[in-house]
């Protein structure tokens, strides 16, 4: 991806990408945050994310085994190490967030460029732990409404 790629629509900052899998192009909103951050990274031309050296990464394993690497050597990163986190996960921890915050599975599969079958599977899990949560709430909330009636009504 490089600044070639940016595209505005409807007002919101984005980038176009070429999904190597399928072919398919998608547009990706930019967050505000990723905004924020991103306005502080160098313009030149070429990709956004390079190695050490300028260069881009020659292919997508190089990176996945740098960032391994550095999880495991960097001292800043330690306290991650025992989440298990990996690139091939960002993707569908977005679509665990997006869901979480109310937006639909079209919505979702629109903006990470997923198809809805696939963030279904990624926000399966997620889904039930909402549910549970929530199912929880209520019945708190139902326990102390019910206490609160039988004190109002002398029970």
């Amino acid at each position: 991806m490089c600044p070639t790629d940016l595209e505005v629509y409807n007002g919101l900052d984005g980038i176009n990408v070429t999904q190597r899998k399928t072919g398919v192009q998608v547009w990706v909103p930019i967050t505000s945050p990723l905004a924020t951050a991103m306005a502080t990274w160098e313009r030149r031309p070429g990709p956004y994310l390079t190695r050490s050296d300028g260069s881009a990464w020659p292919y997508r394993s190089a990176l996945t085994h740098a960032w391994s690497y550095e999880l495991e050597t960097n001292l800043t990163l330690a306290p991650l190490r025992t989440r298990g986190l990996v690139l091939h996960g960002l993707r569908g921890t977005a679509c665990v967030r997006l869901r979480r915050a109310g937006a639909s599975t079209v919505q979702i599969s629109d903006m990470v460029g997923m198809s809805e079958p696939m963030v279904a599977r990624y926000c399966r899990f997620s889904l039930q732990k909402e549910n549970a949560s929530a199912a929880v709430y209520h019945l708190e909330r139902t326990i102390v409404e019910r206490k609160i009636d039988k004190s109002e009504n002398g029970g």
